[in-house]
């Protein structure tokens, strides 16, 4: 079905169709990515990419956590560039509309809602865990796909390539954690030098999320 993460009219359009013809779900993963979007603002007027990885995500998580079965998992996708994430004066601010550094604080943002949500878990709720599938051979800066990028973030994309994984292998953390034995907060990473190839593994979120959902539990709402 069509979904359009920068507006809420289509998260809430998209969670009333899916709960008409999927009253039950076992597994829902949640997975939104942008780099270097086109559009810097969402339709909502939100800085697009914190906009879609982190409110668009997490308002449909919201939307449709109902829908999830007593025992069933909500996984997020989030990055092992979260812990160069960081929060200056609101979450949403645009002072990092796009690039690296709103995509580090979008994955920030999302890593620790994971984690703060799955603080507080209910008799017989759905489990909240994250996952990331490392750095990826995939063409994430590609013209068609990206606007704006500078050089050395190209460069460095080239560079990594080698000492990456295919996207079948980057997939696996994914996939065990919606199917693998998993507990409420775990986070699934590859096992690989700095978590960036490999097998998955559990890791604990990094230390800059933990002490942030400690301090200031309203950025991840």
């Amino acid at each position: 079905m069509p979904l359009d993460l920068s507006r809420r009219d289509s998260i809430t359009e998209f969670s009333a169709r899916l709960a008409g013809i999927a009253p039950k779900i076992d597994v829902f993963v949640h997975c939104a990515g942008v780099y270097y979007p086109k559009e810097t603002k969402t339709p909502d007027g939100l800085p697009a990419t914190v906009g879609i990885n982190f409110v668009g995500t997490v308002s449909l998580a919201e939307a449709t956590e109902r829908l999830l079965s007593p025992d069933g998992r909500a996984v997020f996708v989030t990055s092992l560039v979260d812990k160069k994430g960081s929060v200056k004066t609101k979450p949403k601010s645009d002072d990092q509309p796009s690039g690296y550094l709103a995509y580090a604080r979008s994955k920030f943002l999302l890593s620790g809602y994971v984690l703060k949500k799955s603080a507080a878990p209910t008799v017989s709720a759905p489990i909240f865990v994250a996952a990331h599938p490392g750095i990826t051979k995939t063409p994430l800066l590609a013209k068609e796909k990206t606007g704006p990028r500078p050089t050395w973030s190209r460069w460095g994309h080239a560079l990594l390539y080698p000492f990456t994984h295919s996207p079948e292998k980057a997939s696996l953390p994914i996939l065990y954690a919606a199917a693998g034995k998993v507990e409420n907060g775990d986070l699934i990473a590859p096992r690989g030098l700095f978590h960036v190839w490999g097998y998955p593994k559990r890791l604990p979120f990094c230390v800059s999320v933990r002490n942030a959902v400690k301090k200031h539990p309203e950025w991840f709402e």
